[in-house]
């Protein structure tokens, strides 16, 4: 079994199997296949340049008010990287795939500590006081989501990967993993919202439905979005993390990095995710506290028990409320399947 993701990177690299020699995509109202290999990566740059660059309709100042009416906000203490911090966050590069700059973190885990010293002091620390940035160098890969690939995959089964500088890397996992953050999270994070938060994972996600749906035999519901990574506008979720109490330096710094993908944050994706979700996950809280609503979410996945059909659907639209609707809070996360 896999326990991480060097591991899985070794086992791609070894794979022999190639690429999907065609891709559907839409043409009208007709799915038309691609023509070789050129024909595919035009497509492909056509499909997701129309995502990652999309103009953003929505009215990101409304939005935001919306979500300071229910998101927690608690300043969050200055955030200090210390040479140790970067050694270890290095140390666990080893193995991993090199950035656009061609560093791997077989490289970085072998810097000595003294060296991140010095890294925290030049390159993190003018940033903190001048703004300074600390480079977005961005490699963005297409996959495909079925692995073996079919012999023809539709485009919305392909996956887009940003790869960015191990050096961005080792400072994104750095903080992010900092005791200070994580106790910070639990603060502004509702109970119901799991994946990387210390003692709520997959686990707990699982348990506290488990009573509702076997014991009180609950309709149970999965709700997951449509690319929804790709879909999350940077800036709207960016000023959630300000208002939520993260320090405006750093957010500046990510407004750097993300260069209109969401994707593009790294370590500090997760994070900005479930904070941009907290506020639509209390106020279904609010809402049916006296209906009895069992619910969990990982990450972008959602899950709730509902009493009866009418609660199942008043939850459901509901989340497309604040979804895509009327309020789109991720900016177009398209589609919310169930």
């Amino acid at each position: 079994m896999m326990r991480g993701g060097r591991a899985a990177t070794k086992w791609l690299n070894g794979h022999t199997s190639v690429a999907s020699p065609s891709l559907l995509y839409d043409k009208g109202r007709q799915s038309v296949a691609t023509r070789g290999v050129n024909d595919s990566l035009h497509q492909l740059e056509s499909f997701w340049s129309s995502i990652w660059f999309r103009q953003n309709k929505i009215d990101e100042e409304i939005a935001l008010q919306q979500w300071c009416r229910q998101g927690h906000h608690s300043p969050l203490d200055v955030v200090d990287i210390t040479p140790q911090d970067l050694w270890q966050a290095a140390s666990r590069t080893a193995g991993s795939s090199a950035g656009p700059n061609g560093w791997s973190g077989d490289e970085v885990s072998a810097w000595p500590r003294r060296t991140w010293g010095r890294y925290a002091t030049v390159a993190v620390g003018s940033f903190v006081k001048f703004g300074l940035k600390l480079g977005n160098m961005v490699d963005r890969s297409i996959f495909p989501k079925t692995f073996p690939p079919r012999v023809v995959l539709c485009m919305c089964q392909t996956c887009a990967q940003c790869v960015q500088s191990v050096l961005w890397r080792v400072v994104a996992s750095s903080i992010t993993r900092q005791a200070n953050i994580l106790r910070w999270l639990q603060q502004i994070l509702p109970l119901e919202s799991h994946g990387g938060n210390p003692g709520r994972g997959i686990d707990t996600a699982l348990s506290s439905l488990e009573d509702a749906f076997h014991r009180k035999k609950g309709i149970l519901v999965t709700l997951d979005y449509s690319k929804c990574f790709d879909m999350v506008s940077p800036s709207l979720a960016l000023k959630c993390l300000e208002a939520v109490g993260f320090p405006p330096v750093w957010c500046q710094m990510l407004a750097h990095v993300c260069i209109q993908q969401f994707a593009a944050l790294d370590s500090f994706s997760p994070m900005a995710l479930k904070i941009l979700l907290s506020a639509a996950l209390r106020d279904f809280c609010v809402q049916e506290q006296h209906v009895g609503l069992s619910q969990a979410v990982f990450l972008d996945d959602r899950t709730y028990v509902a009493v009866n059909a009418a609660q199942a659907r008043r939850v459901y639209l509901n989340c497309a409320w604040w979804s895509n609707l009327r309020l789109p809070l991720v900016s177009a996360i398209n589609t919310l399947n169930w």
